[in-house]
């Protein structure tokens, strides 16, 4: 009586059975909860650079009917113009089902409490579409003013992670000062809205033959935005910039 099938009498786990169990499991959850961070990070880029891929058909459907010609950007690329204007994904709206689940990379929140963080998204009302939120920008010399009738290229930036719906990079805008800062007008549209670390140290961007990739946030310097766009500007490692030239939360990405 009293005694187990063995024969022997049953007890519980000892104070310290409990406290190697707890700490095995601490030290697992330890080494698995960053892995599981860099694959719920990897995962949401995958999503995102799905998007832009969508976006791609839809430029190019859009770009085969209108005589090989880019959405136009209202005001010109040099434009900050937010209300009653007609930005680049209402012109692709007749080639894209449900555009606006597509505006928003998954790593971004419209919730989020400050747009000058990495997570920052864009509010935009017209009269076509009140309240979209969005977290890809364009590349506005593609309107009317540069690259109309170009034929593909894969250094020429389309749509991107940023923090603006458009932008008009230059090769002499300076990176921003620390990690989240955009500068406000005149520097609305500076290359600071896409240099945003938003996915492990880069972005994703389409280009202009409908490709999609990850681009560091340094190579940025080294894309042709434009024409006269310098791709061996001070910037760059061509250009003759230095590691301590960069902001310090920069120092750490790979140089292009």
């Amino acid at each position: 009586m009293g005694r187990t099938r063995t024969g022997r009498r049953g007890r519980g786990f000892t104070l310290i059975e409990l406290l190697v169990v707890i700490a095995v499991i601490a030290l697992l959850m330890a080494v698995l909860l960053p892995v599981l961070g860099r694959v719920r990070k990897q995962a949401k880029s995958v999503v995102c650079q799905s998007n832009l891929r969508q976006w791609g058909i839809a430029f190019s459907a859009y770009v085969g009917d209108h005589d090989g010609r880019m959405p136009d950007t209202p005001g010109g690329p040099k434009s900050w113009l937010l209300v009653n204007s007609h930005p680049w994904y209402l012109s692709l709206k007749p080639y894209i089902t449900d555009y606006v689940d597509i505006l928003l990379c998954p790593t971004t929140s419209r919730h989020t409490t400050s747009r000058l963080s990495v997570l920052a998204w864009f509010h935009h009302e017209s009269e076509d579409d009140p309240h979209i939120f969005g977290s890809y920008g364009y590349n506005s010399w593609l309107g009317k003013h540069f690259y109309n009738r170009v034929a593909g290229h894969a250094g020429i930036p389309v749509l991107f992670d940023c923090s603006f719906y458009h932008v008009a990079p230059e090769h002499y805008h300076d990176p921003p000062e620390y990690e989240g800062y955009v500068a406000g007008r005149p520097a609305f549209l500076f290359m600071g809205r896409v240099c945003i670390n938003r996915h492990s140290g880069g972005i994703n961007m389409l280009f202009r033959d409908w490709s999609v990739r990850k681009v560091g946030l340094k190579e940025h310097w080294t894309l042709k935005w434009h024409p006269e766009f310098d791709t061996s500007g001070p910037w760059t490692i061509a250009g003759g910039v230095q590691p301590e030239d960069w902001p310090e939360w920069m120092r750490r990405f790979k140089e292009y």
